[in-house]
């Protein structure tokens, strides 16, 4: 369902380090976001892409060219995840012609990495100016077992996932 993907459309401040005092010239940028929860309208995607945001807007595939509010509410950065929401306006519109028994259909279901082995096989989605995917494999694990604010915690591993996927 390509109703779970969003393409995001962020602009951001670019700092002058050099030159602090100068006003930061502003940019923007495309990445992905994922519904998890669209009657709260909690959308996943990277810290990298929202840092510095000064305005994020989105795209969903059934609304075609209409932008979507989206805010932030939190990130960890090192972990290059950040947990976003849909104006409480857009989550009315897109459940508008949607029956409550269906919007589950419309939160994207992520996979256990515990259950992952080497070699089992991969899709990644991205969304610049549609909708692609790729497929690859799992290439290697990374523990940090240094890390103790990482879901090694309870030991369940793996932290990082490598795969065999560019998904430039």
């Amino acid at each position: 369902n390509t109703n779970k993907v969003l393409q995001l459309i962020v602009s951001r401040n670019i700092y002058d380090l050099c030159h602090p005092y100068k006003t930061p010239n502003v940019e923007v940028v495309y990445g992905n976001g994922f519904i998890v929860d669209i009657e709260t309208g909690y959308v996943i995607t990277t810290h990298s892409l929202i840092n510095n945001a000064i305005n994020i807007t989105a795209c969903l595939f059934k609304f075609g060219r209409r932008r979507i509010n989206i805010c932030v509410l939190r990130w960890r950065q090192g972990k290059n995840i950040a947990l976003c929401k849909i104006d409480p306006g857009d989550v009315k519109l897109i459940l508008k012609d949607i029956d409550e028994s269906q919007f589950d259909v419309l939160n994207m279901k992520f996979g256990d990495n515990i259950s992952l082995n080497l070699c089992d096989d991969v899709l990644v989605l991205s969304y610049n100016s549609d909708i692609k995917c790729s497929i690859g494999i799992i290439s290697g694990f990374n523990i940090n077992i240094n890390d103790i604010d990482s879901e090694d915690i309870y030991d369940r591993c793996p932290i990082y996932i490598e795969t065999t996927i560019n998904t430039n």
